[in-house]
């Protein structure tokens, strides 16, 4: 899967998670026999695919809060995202460029 800064990622809607301490999580998947576990990094980029949202603000909010570098922070975020995806926890879509110009348009105030 090729990730664009325009790809909105979500969690499958399948997936129960639960905090195993350590701000550690554990995902089961309730169609699959998947069970996937999560260092605390990993964990809040869970929490934070509770909503849809697109690569580059995810990136974005990794690195403002880990202070990492963005190229690095890109590279392991897809790779966590590819992992995800290969188990069925994770759903995408690519949004077009006509699509994120009216989010940004209808954000913007009047």
């Amino acid at each position: 899967m090729r990730f664009t800064d325009q790809t909105l990622v979500y969690r499958n809607a399948n997936v129960a998670a639960s905090e195993v301490g350590g701000g550690e999580k554990v995902l089961l998947s309730l169609t699959e026999p998947t069970c996937f576990g999560m260092n605390p990094v990993g964990a809040r980029i869970w929490d934070l695919l509770a909503k849809p949202i697109t690569v580059g603000s995810l990136c974005d909010a990794i690195v403002a809060e880990y202070g990492i570098a963005p190229s690095e922070c890109r590279v392991d975020i897809e790779a966590f995202l590819e992992s995800l995806l290969s188990v069925n926890l994770l759903q995408y879509r690519q949004l077009d460029r006509s699509c994120v110009a009216r989010r940004i348009t209808n954000q913007l105030p009047t």
